[in-house]
């Protein structure tokens, strides 16, 4: 008999029914994280930045025929457009802010619910039922993904195609199925389309691939082939959708997106890099990197209606000289970035304003953060802990943390936000539970 050093996942998965009554409680629990959600005195915008709203509102009219596809403009990622576009058909032309803001909430609830009832499964999968249950507890104990479905924002079509992707990767590695595949495709379509630094995770894939088929993973290593084919291809083709739609790859909205958030990351943390305040005018008053940021777009807009150069153009050009002559400068503000992502925040309230129940002030509000971000942090260790005491099992999980790794890397280079890479969250959760359950009530062993 001969071994392998690489662990294989059983061909037995433990039975589960469709649905049992452990599912009524993850739905009874939903239901009452997001009553408790709604009592909180501070909320993410309704709204979001309204582009999502805006352009998924003008979708509805175009499927309607009250509204030509040409003269629709999507500036950010797109599947969060049609994600509620949805929702958006349902609503009556005439219908105030508020109905809209319903139909997308209601459908948000909806498939936040179908989200936590999959991340379940997944993890029951790859580490038995104790491990689908500890995947479940740990999503409420770090809900954002209540929190951010109040808004209209990327977060929720973001975390539903990451968990759908876990899910299907889970199935795909177990059962090779080309349903699965397909379903997996159909996931992390709607991922990178909400969230485009995913695409990144295409820079991990090939390299594991390698690292599975040197080890003796040869399935699950063509496997991780194929879905890196799939991210380039998803890549590509909404790339080239967009030149032909624009005409020119200056013309796209997103590309301008892009420049825009290359140019105003280029001042953050850049002289002040424990200011974490929210970036923009209101929330960062008295900030010298804000003013620096001010007073050079002002410049640059002045040059660029003098000259002609469009305004993307002339911010590029800024952007690409600063990296030149500012390497280090750049290194230290993604260094920051990448720290800050980790540490949730409300932007909405200052410290001093904070009120929520016993907990009041200044005092409070730390208080508070502390305790949430204890459990944000707890995923990370666990996750981390997964990955490093069982290093072979994360190469085959690797469609599980590489979503949080590439959007880390991506955003800590541009411009960060905590809830950048909140989408990365349903595969940590998932490393997180089998890391709790242990080898006890894992499905790997050695093959003999």
């Amino acid at each position: 008999m001969t071994t392998t050093a690489a662990p294989l996942l059983i061909e037995k998965a433990p039975p589960q029914s469709r649905f049992d009554r452990f599912d009524l409680l993850i739905l009874a629990g939903v239901v009452a994280a997001f009553l408790i959600v709604a009592a909180l005195p501070f909320s993410a915008k309704r709204f979001g930045d309204l582009d999502f709203h805006r352009e998924a509102k003008a979708v509805a009219l175009t499927v309607k025929g009250l509204k030509e596809w040409r003269t629709v403009s999507i500036l950010r990622a797109p599947s969060p457009v049609f994600y509620y576009a949805v929702p958006y058909t349902l609503v009556s032309v005439n219908a105030s802010e508020d109905t809209y803001w319903a139909a997308a909430f209601g459908w948000n609830a909806a498939w936040m619910a179908v989200a936590v009832l999959l991340l379940r499964r997944a993890a029951a999968l790859l580490g038995g039922p104790a491990a689908g249950k500890a995947a479940v507890a740990l999503a409420f104990l770090v809900p954002f993904w209540v929190y951010y479905s109040y808004g209209i924002n990327g977060e929720p079509p973001a975390f539903l195609g990451a968990t759908v992707t876990a899910w299907s990767w889970a199935h795909c590695i177990k059962k090779n199925r080309v349903g699965w595949m397909l379903l997996l495709w159909a996931g992390l379509t709607v991922l990178v389309l909400a969230k485009p630094g995913v695409v990144l995770a295409a820079g991990i894939a090939a390299p594991v691939a390698v690292l599975l088929w040197r080890s003796g993973q040869k399935q699950i290593a063509k496997l991780t082939a194929a879905v890196l084919v799939l991210l380039v291809v998803t890549s590509i083709a909404s790339s080239r959708y967009m030149e032909y739609r624009w005409g020119h790859p200056t013309m796209n909205p997103q590309t301008k997106y892009l420049v825009w958030d290359l140019f105003f990351g280029s001042f953050q943390f850049r002289t002040e890099p424990w200011d974490w305040r929210f970036w923009d005018n209101t929330t960062r008053e008295g900030s010298a990197d804000y003013q620096s940021f001010s007073d050079t777009y002002a410049q640059i807009e002045r040059e660029s209606d003098r000259s002609q150069v469009p305004l993307s153009e002339a911010e590029l050009k800024w952007v690409k000289q600063d990296f030149r002559e500012h390497p280090f400068v750049h290194l230290k503000m993604a260094a920051v970035r990448a720290l800050f992502m980790q540490w949730m925040q409300i932007s909405s309230v200052e410290p001093p304003a904070f009120h929520l129940g016993l907990l009041r002030g200044r005092a409070g509000y730390w208080l508070f953060h502390l305790g949430v971000n204890f459990f944000n942090l707890l995923l990370l260790l666990l996750s981390g802990l997964f990955l490093i005491r069982r290093r072979e099992e994360a190469l085959a999980l690797w469609l599980l943390w590489a979503p949080w790794v590439a959007l880390l890397a991506f955003h800590s280079a541009i411009y960060a936000e905590p809830r950048f890479v909140f989408p990365g969250q349903p595969g940590l959760m998932i490393l997180s539970a089998l890391c709790l359950v242990g080898r006890r009530g894992s499905l790997w062993r050695q093959r003999i």
